[in-house]
Formats: C-alpha cells, structure tokens, sequence
C-alpha cells in the first residue's frame, strides 16, 4: 500500500493550528465585545422624598405682673402663629389706672423688618385707632414706628384701652419678638399716668411665628 511521506503531514496540522486559532481569536473577540457592550447610565426615578415637618415653636410663658399697674402697655395677642404672606394685625391696650384718663402718649413699636412687613397702606402708615383709643401722628421709620396721640378731653379710665391696631403681613418665616417702647403716657391734667413714675419700663413685648 502507498504510504503518505511524513512531509505530506505537515501542511495538514499546520492548517489545524491555523484552524484551531481562527476560532479562539473569534471567540475572544465575542466575548470582548460581550464585556465592553455600553452601559446605560440613564439616571432611574427615585421614589418621592418624605416631608419632613417644620418644628412648631413653643409657646412663650406670658410675663407675670403684664397689664396689673397703670401705665402698663401690652400686644393682644400676646403671642400668634401666621403663614409667610398673611395680612394680619397686632393691637395696642394700656392700663391708665381706675381714675386718671389718657390724653397724649408716645409709643415706639420695633420689630424685625426681615420677617415682618408693616402694611402702610392702612390707616396712618399701618396704624390705626383701636375702639378706645385715638391717633395724631405715626412716622414708619425701618424697623421702627414711632407714633404719638393727643385728645384735650382725655379717654378712659380704663384698666384695658384698647389704644391702637398695627396693620403686619408676614414676609419670612422665624420668630419675631415686638418691642413697645413707652415714651411717656399722661392725663388730662398732664400728670404722668404711671404707678411706679418709671414709664420707660411699662413695655410688655409681643411674639409673631412666621411659618
């Protein structure tokens, strides 16, 4: 029987190894394809954040002794809670004692003119006369109202006047302590209506919350 030369096998497994390689490389190549194929980085909604609820701010302890002596001057409400953009107001009583009558004051009220707006649209630059009271002059200054009355009749005696309405709207949310500071308060005799005659100190402040 004819018998193939040894060299007639060589091209027959190099061909193999040729074979065999091809398809290793091709099978690399799918596989590299396979693990470099583009990842989509498309941002996945999330689920709805929860809320988390603005802390209330406790109350503030009413001042002890507030509208007992004539010449006391006190905010009703003494504290209140409104919504940033509310209109609201603030009134003004004095204890002018059981026998003397009111007839010229002066009272400043100072508050924080970066959470609170005074409303000068309203009656005398944002102050109007409360239902037993009366108003000559108010000048609005920044953070400031400067305001003065005078009636040569005198109103009262009232251990409660309701002596003037500040017209606010609220621009920002925090708390705001208002300060009444008393220039002088005196009868119809032009006596000081003051039971300790220290009307500087008579001044009991009043808390706005702007939520």
């Amino acid at each position: 029987m004819f018998k193939k030369p040894a060299l007639f096998k060589i091209p027959v497994f190099i061909a193999l190894i040729i074979l065999f390689s091809m398809a290793f490389i091709i099978s690399c190549g799918d596989l590299f394809n396979a693990e470099t194929e583009e990842i989509d980085l498309t941002p996945r909604p999330q689920g709805t954040p929860t809320p988390v609820p603005t802390p209330t701010p406790e109350s503030i302890p009413t001042p002890e002794g507030m509208k007992e002596n004539a010449g006391d001057v006190w905010f009703v409400p003494f504290e209140q809670w409104q919504k940033k953009g509310a209109n609201f107001t603030l009134d003004i009583y004095v204890n002018t004692g059981e026998s003397q009558k009111l007839a010229a004051y002066g009272i400043n009220i100072d508050y924080d003119a970066a959470i609170l707006e005074v409303n000068t649209s309203i009656g005398n630059n944002g102050v109007e006369a409360g239902s037993d009271g009366f108003v000559t002059a108010v000048n609005a200054e920044e953070e400031k109202l400067r305001t003065t009355g005078f009636d040569a009749d005198g109103k009262g005696p009232s251990t409660e006047m309701h002596l003037l309405i500040i017209n606010f709207k609220g621009i920002s949310a925090g708390t705001n302590e208002i300060g009444i500071e008393v220039i002088g308060f005196a009868d119809d005799n032009t006596e000081i209506i003051d039971d300790d005659n220290d009307i500087t100190n008579n001044g009991f402040p009043g808390y706005v919350h702007i939520e």
